[in-house]
C-alpha cells in the first residue's frame, strides 16, 4: 500500500516494488492485482466520461463497447474504488480544514477521517482494554521479575558492575559519611553510655586490668613510668616542701630563726633533699611500694564497683568516655574511611564476591519483593491506560496510516481487489439481464 501522501503515480510505483520484492506470495499477488485494478479503474472512469461526452455529441459507439465492455468495466471499477475510498476514509482527511479530494467527492459532508476524528476516544478505549486485559499489573510484575532475574544472571552485566557502580560508591562515600555522622555519633554515644556499667567495668578490671598488672614486665614498665614521672616532678615537690616549711616556721619567730640558721649553716640543703628524693624513688624498695600501690588501687576499684560507690562519678565517666570515643572515631572515619572504602571498591576480590555471592544472594530477595509489592506499586503508580491514551493522542495520523499500510498490506489489498472482482461478477448477470 502507498503512503497516504503519495499521488496515484507514486502509488503505482510502490505497488510495483511490492509485487516484485515482497517475500509473501499472497502479498505479491494482491499488490499485482492492485497494480492492475487501480489504473484500470481510473481509466474506466475516464472512458465512461469520454463515452458519455461522445454520446451527447451524437457520435454512435460500437454496441459491444457501450452495452457490454464498458458496463462490465464500470462495475469492477465501482467495486474497487468504493473499497479504496472506504479504506482511505478511515484516515483521511487528517484535519477538518483545507483542501482534500474526499471532501470534494462527498460535497463537504466527509470532513475528517474516522481515526483522526475519534483518536481521543480510540486512545482511551485502547488504554482501558490494554490495561485490563494485556498489560495488567500482574503481567507487568511478572515481566519485571523476568527482566530483573535476567539482568542479574547476565554475564556482561556482572562484568560491567564495577564500571557502573564503582564511581557511584566512590563519589557517594564522603556525602554519605557527612549525613550519617550525626547518627553514628549518637549511636556510638548511646552504646558506650548503655554498656559502661558497674558490671562491665568489673569485667574489664577482672579480665583486662588484673591480668595486665599481674605480668612482671607490665608492672615493671608501670613502675618505671611512675618513677620517671615523679623524678621529673621532684623539683616541684622540693619547692612545695620548702614553701610548706616556710609557712610553718613563719608562725613563730623562733621557728623562722632556726629555719634561716639551718639554711645558712648548710644543715638544711634543699638541693640535697631533691637529690635524696630522686635516689629514694629509684630504689628497689620504691618500685616494690609502687607495685603494691597498684595492687591496692585495683582492689579498691573492685570494691568500689561492687558496692556501687560514687554513681555520679560513673555517670560523668560515661559522658566523658562517650564524648571522647565519638571525637576519636569521627576523626578516624573522616580521615581514613574514604581511603579504606576506595581500596575496597578498587579491589578485584570485592567485585568477585559481589558477582559470585552478593548478586546471587540479592536475587531471591529482590524477586520476592517484586512478588510481594510489585502489583500494588505498579497498580498505583503505573497508569497503563493513561500512557496508552497519551501516546495515541500524540501520534501523527499519517504515521498511523503508514504503519497500518505496512502491517495490513495483504488484507487491505485483498479488500480492494476483491471489490473489483465482485463488481465484475455482479456486472456479468446484469449485462445479460439488460
Amino acid at each position: 500500500m502507498a503512503s497516504p501522501e503519495h499521488p496515484p503515480l507514486l502509488k503505482v510505483s510502490a505497488l510495483w516494488s511490492l509485487a516484485r520484492r515482497s517475500p509473501n506470495k499472497l502479498t505479491r499477488m494482491f499488490a499485482l492485482g492492485e497494480l492492475i485494478c487501480f489504473p484500470l479503474s481510473i481509466l474506466t472512469i475516464l472512458a465512461l466520461l469520454v463515452t458519455a461526452g461522445l454520446r451527447l455529441s451524437g457520435i454512435e459507439l460500437p454496441t459491444l463497447w457501450s452495452r457490454s465492455i464498458l458496463p462490465l468495466l464500470c462495475a469492477g471499477a465501482i467495486g474497487y474504488l468504493t473499497n479504496y475510498i472506504a479504506v482511505r476514509m478511515l484516515f483521511e482527511p487528517y484535519t477538518r480544514t483545507g483542501w482534500h479530494w474526499l471532501r470534494i467527492l462527498t460535497f463537504g459532508l466527509w470532513r475528517q477521517g474516522l481515526v483522526p476524528t475519534r483518536k481521543n476516544e480510540l486512545g482511551a478505549t485502547m488504554g482501558v482494554e490494554i490495561g485490563d486485559k494485556l498489560l495488567t499489573p500482574e503481567a507487568i510484575t511478572e515481566e519485571m521479575k523476568l527482566l530483573a532475574a535476567s539482568a542479574i544472571d547476565n554475564e556482561d552485566f556482572r562484568k560491567n558492575l564495577p564500571a557502573m557502580v564503582g564511581p557511584l560508591l566512590r563519589d557517594g562515600i564522603a556525602p554519605a559519611l557527612e549525613k550519617l555522622m550525626p547518627q553514628l555519633s549518637m549511636l556510638l554515644k548511646f552504646g558506650i553510655s548503655a554498656n559502661l556499667t558497674n558490671e562491665n567495668l568489673q569485667k574489664f578490671v577482672d579480665q583486662v586490668a588484673i591480668p595486665w598488672v599481674a605480668s612482671p614486665s607490665n608492672r615493671e614498665q608501670f613502675a618505671n613510668g611512675m618513677i620517671d614521672f615523679l623524678e621529673g616532678q621532684s623539683p616541684r615537690i622540693v619547692a612545695f616542701m620548702k614553701t610548706a616549711a616556710e609557712k610553718y616556721t613563719n608562725k613563730s619567730g623562733f621557728g623562722s630563726f632556726l629555719m634561716n640558721f639551718a639554711e645558712g649553716a648548710g644543715i638544711l640543703d634543699w638541693n640535697e633533699i631533691g637529690n635524696s628524693l630522686k635516689a629514694e624513688l629509684a630504689s628497689e624498695q620504691s618500685r616494690q611500694e609502687i607495685a603494691k600501690g597498684i595492687d591496692g588501687m585495683i582492689v579498691k576499684m573492685q570494691q568500689s564497683l561492687e558496692r556501687g560507690d560514687h554513681p555520679e562519678a560513673l555517670d560523668a565517666l560515661r559522658d566523658k568516655a562517650a564524648d571522647f570515643a565519638v571525637q576519636m572515631v569521627g576523626k578516624f572515619l573522616e580521615k581514613n574511611l574514604p581511603m579504606l572504602a576506595g581500596q575496597l571498591i578498587d579491589s578485584p576480590a570485592f567485585w568477585q564476591w559481589m558477582s559470585n555471592e552478593g548478586l546471587p544472594a540479592l536475587k531471591p530477595r529482590l524477586l520476592n519483593w517484586i512478588d510481594a509489592h510489585g502489583v500494588e506499586v505498579i497498580g498505583k503508580r503505573f497508569d497503563v491506560a493513561g500512557r496508552v491514551k497519551g501516546a495515541v493522542e500524540k501520534m501523527d495520523i499519517a504515521t498511523v496510516q503508514a504503519m497500518v499500510d505496512n502491517v495490513a498490506t495483504e488484507q487491505l489489498g485483498a479488500i480492494q481487489v476483491m471489490g473489483y472482482v465482485l463488481g465484475i461478477m455482479t456486472g456479468i448477470p446484469l449485462i445479460f439481464l439488460l
